[in-house]
């Protein structure tokens, strides 16, 4: 058997090897997020530059801004747990953090804010949404800046979203 494998042209050797190597490489990407957490542990904010719930002024309350919105994390694609907090600042800026976080490990997941207050499946395709950046880690505590600017009357969820399979893996209503 292996003799008549080698008696083959070197190019069809080669060429089965580099394919070997290319659906291996494939493979490892796809399926070891699966089994391998990736565990991050920011400090949270200090006390002195968040705002607390008794610093908002009248007119942060009647323009929709609060200084404080969070949720737990629930399942849709995949098993989520934990708590998304939108904080504001004591320079006026946003911050959004995981804690006790954990989600399925995925191949290319991002963190976004969504319109929607309870995101499903396929809602987040079709909510004004606003990425925050590729997900740190799928174990832990982590921070995320919100961009200035942007409206708060739109960041109603977390979403937890796989770009590559357009998948929803888990979600946080923020109330």
């Amino acid at each position: 058997m292996i003799a008549s494998l080698l008696q083959r042209p070197r190019w069809q050797l080669a060429s089965a090897a580099v394919t070997g190597l290319v659906l291996l490489g494939v493979a490892w990407y796809l399926i070891s997020p699966l089994f391998i957490n990736v565990a991050v542990n920011e400090a949270a904010p200090s006390s002195s530059t968040t705002a607390t719930a008794s610093t908002t002024t009248s007119s942060e309350t009647a323009s929709g801004d609060a200084s404080s919105k969070s949720g737990k994390f629930y399942n849709v694609a995949h098993d989520g747990e934990g708590t998304a907090t939108l904080t504001k600042q004591s320079d006026g800026s946003y911050l959004l953090r995981l804690e006790n976080f954990k989600v399925l490990n995925g191949p290319d997941l991002y963190v976004y804010t969504s319109s929607i207050a309870k995101p499903g499946e396929s809602d987040v395709k079709e909510s004004n949404s606003l990425s925050l950046g590729r997900l740190k880690g799928n174990v832990g505590a982590q921070n995320y800046v919100i961009p200035a600017g942007t409206s708060l009357e739109q960041l109603r969820s977390v979403v937890i979203w796989c770009k590559a399979f357009g998948v929803n893996f888990a979600s946080a209503s923020l109330e």
